[in-house]
C-alpha cells in the first residue's frame, strides 16, 4: 500500500501537464501513488495523461464530464489508498524530493499536516521563496489567523483529517481553498513546517485566480459566509469578527482590487463596491479594530477601495475609513495613481538614493517588491527571515558583523514594529542603522 496519494485535477492543461506530472514521477520518494483526474479536458490533455500512465505503473487515471475542481479533488480523496495526501496543481511542478522531506518530517513528528514554503515563478523567470506564514503554536486558535497561507497545494495531509471530520472541498465555488485550509488546520492536532521550498507555482494566463469575474466577486462573499458558520460552530461569540473581517479584506485585496486597479472593468468595479458598501459585516468601528491589529492589510484594501472610487468617481469610502486615510490614499493618487507598499518602499529608495539594501522579511511584500527593486537597479545584498533559507540569507548577527553599513528594509507589516525593536535591542545597533519601512513611510506621509 503506497504512503502518499498525489492528487491532481487537470482541465485543459496541456500547455503544462508533462512538466507537472513529469516532476512528480522524478520523486526520490517512490513509495507513492498518483491519482490524476482529467476534468473534462477538450484540449490534448488527456493523451498526455494516457502516455505518462501506460509507463507509469504507479498512476492512476479517471477521466470524467467537467465537474470542476472541487469535485475532482474530492474524488482523489475518496479514491486513494494511503495514509497521506498532497495535491498538486497541473500547471504547476514540484522539486525532486518533495515527497521525501515531508513524509519524513511527518513520520519523524507524527504531524497532522506538513508545510513548507513555496516557490513563485516572476515574470523575469527567476523564483522568489514565499512563506506560508508563520504558526506559532499547535493551537486551533492558529486557524483564526488571515496571514496564513490558503494554499493546499504542495503540503502533506494525513487522509483521516477529511474523512474524520467530514472535510469536503465545497462545490462550484472559487477560493475554496480558502475555506479547506482553516478546516484542516484546526482539527489538526500537531503540525511542522519545513523551511525549504519544494513547490513552483507558475502564474499562467488561464490560471483561475487571474481573472475578476461577477462569479468571483460572488464566491468571496459565500466563501466568507461559509467560514464565518465554522467559526460560528467552533469558536466563542467576539472571538473570531476582527480576525475574519481581516480575512475578508485580505481577499478581496489579493484575489479581486488589486487586478480590477490594472483592468479598470469599469461594469466589475462598481459590481464589486455596492457590495462592499452593503455589506452588514463593514463599518468604520470594526475597521478601526482590524486597522489596530492587522494594518498591512486594512491599508491594502483601503487604498485599493479609494483607487477603484477614483476610476467611477464616486466617493463613498468615508463610510469605511477615518479622514486620515481617505485623505492619505487621495494625495498619494493625486501624485502617482500608484499607493502599494512594493511602489512605496522603492519610492523611497530611489528618493534617497539607496542602491543596495538588506531586506528583512521574505513574504508576500517581498515577491513583489523584487521586480520593482530589479527595474530601478536596486541590488539586494543579503535576506532575513529566520523561516527561510536561500543563497543570500543572513542572520541579524551576520548583518552587523558584516553588512551593517547597509539599510535594512522590512518587508512585513504586521510585525515590522517588533521587527524594529528587534534591530534595536541587538547590543551592535548603533544610530548609523538606516531602518525602512512602509509602515514608518505611510506614517510620515499621513
Amino acid at each position: 500500500m503506497p504512503e502518499i496519494s498525489v492528487i491532481v485535477p487537470v482541465y485543459n492543461s496541456s500547455k503544462y501537464i508533462k512538466r507537472c506530472l513529469s516532476s512528480i514521477i522524478e520523486q526520490t520518494f517512490k513509495n507513492f501513488e498518483l491519482i490524476v483526474i482529467n476534468d473534462g479536458s477538450t484540449d490534448n490533455s488527456g493523451n498526455i495523461i494516457n502516455k505518462f500512465k501506460s509507463k507509469c505503473n504507479n498512476i492512476h487515471v479517471i477521466h470524467q464530464k467537467n465537474q470542476g475542481v472541487s469535485k475532482s479533488r474530492n474524488l482523489g480523496i475518496s479514491q486513494s489508498t494511503s495514509k497521506y495526501i498532497c495535491f498538486v496543481d497541473s500547471d504547476d511542478a514540484v522539486e525532486s524530493t518533495m515527497l521525501e522531506d515531508l513524509y519524513s518530517m511527518a513520520i519523524k513528528n507524527d504531524s497532522d499536516i506538513i508545510y513548507s514554503p513555496y516557490l513563485k515563478k516572476l515574470h523575469d523567470g527567476s523564483y522568489v521563496i514565499t512563506s506560508r506564514g508563520v504558526l506559532k503554536s499547535n493551537n486551533s486558535q492558529e486557524a483564526l489567523n488571515p496571514n496564513l497561507s490558503s494554499s493546499i497545494c504542495g503540503q502533506l495531509y494525513k487522509k483521516s483529517l477529511f474523512i474524520d471530520n467530514s472535510i469536503e472541498f465545497p462545490d462550484d465555488l472559487v477560493y475554496e481553498d480558502q475555506l479547506i485550509a482553516i478546516q484542516l488546520l484546526y482539527f489538526a492536532k500537531k503540525t511542522s513546517t519545513l523551511q525549504r521550498a519544494y513547490y513552483k507555482y507558475y502564474s499562467t494566463p488561464a490560471s483561475i485566480t487571474n481573472e475578476v469575474s461577477i462569479k468571483k466577486i460572488d464566491d468571496i462573499f459565500k466563501i466568507i459566509s461559509i467560514i464565518r458558520e465554522f467559526y460560528a460552530k467552533y469558536f466563542n461569540p467576539g472571538e473570531y469578527e476582527i480576525h475574519l473581517l481581516a480575512k475578508t479584506l485580505k481577499l478581496l485585496s489579493g484575489y479581486i482590487l488589486k487586478y480590477l486597479v490594472v483592468s479598470k472593468n469599469i461594469e466589475q468595479i462598481e459590481y464589486l463596491l455596492e457590495k462592499i458598501y452593503d455589506y452588514k459585516f463593514f463599518n468604520k468601528e470594526i475597521f478601526s479594530e482590524v486597522s489596530l491589529k492587522y494594518f498591512g492589510i486594512y491599508f491594502s484594501f483601503a487604498s485599493e477601495l479609494i483607487t477603484l472610487e477614483h476610476y467611477i468617481v464616486n466617493f463613498q469610502s468615508y463610510k469605511l475609513f477615518p479622514k486620515k486615510t481617505v485623505n492619505t490614499c487621495k494625495r498619494l493618487l493625486e501624485v502617482d495613481a500608484n499607493i502599494s507598499f512594493e511602489y512605496l518602499i522603492t519610492k523611497a529608495l530611489l528618493k534617497s538614493n539607496i542602491y543596495k539594501i538588506i531586506i528583512y522579511g521574505g513574504g508576500k511584500i517581498y515577491s513583489e517588491l523584487k521586480p520593482l527593486l530589479k527595474k530601478n537597479k536596486i541590488e539586494v545584498i543579503g535576506l532575513i527571515d529566520k523561516n527561510l533559507v536561500c543563497p543570500n540569507s543572513l542572520t541579524l548577527q551576520n548583518y552587523f558583523q558584516e553588512a551593517n553599513n547597509l539599510p535594512i528594509v522590512i518587508t512585513s507589516i504586521a510585525f515590522a514594529n517588533e521587527i524594529e525593536q528587534t534591530i534595536k535591542n541587538h547590543p551592535n545597533y548603533s544610530n548609523n542603522c538606516v531602518i525602512i519601512s512602509a509602515k514608518n513611510i505611510l506614517n510620515n506621509i499621513s
